[in-house]
């Protein structure tokens, strides 16, 4: 079981929230769970800036769309690639085996599935209404 929240620890976390350190810093610094700050700051009558939490979450959400639609690019090009394999051959090339056009017709659906999948996630994500759900589930709809 940890030590109590002295007063000498009550005043460092005083100390450091009005240095503007986030729960997480602070947890850091005293070596406390994240659970503790939050309990201890409600004592204290401190509160954590929600607005920097929700811009970092809506950044985070940013980057992952632009990721997913990396993915989603990548997919479209390696569909592009595997049916180049499959269709526009040299005609004086020797025909691919069953057992190629077997392995490039299954990765081109491989491909198909995860394009439907990464744009089907950036279409879902589009609206933000599933950030602020997120953020009103992590602050209890504060």
């Amino acid at each position: 079981m940890p030590a109590p929240f002295d007063d000498a620890e009550q005043q460092r976390l005083r100390e450091l929230h009005a240095k503007g350190l986030s729960r997480n810093e602070i947890a850091k610094a005293l070596g406390r769970s994240v659970g503790v700050i939050s309990k201890y700051a409600s004592k204290l009558g401190l509160s954590f800036d929600r607005q920097a939490t929700k811009a970092a979450t809506e950044a985070k959400v940013a980057d992952a769309a632009e990721r997913r639609a990396q993915l989603e690019d990548d997919a479209l090009t390696n569909m592009e690639l595997t049916q180049e394999l499959l269709w526009k051959r040299d005609p004086d090339a020797d025909p691919p085996s069953l057992r190629d056009v077997a392995f490039a017709a299954k990765a081109l659906r491989d491909f198909q599935e995860s394009y439907i999948r990464w744009s089907t996630l950036a279409r879902d994500a589009q609206d933000g209404a599933d950030i602020d759900r997120f953020l009103d589930h992590l602050t209890g709809g504060a």
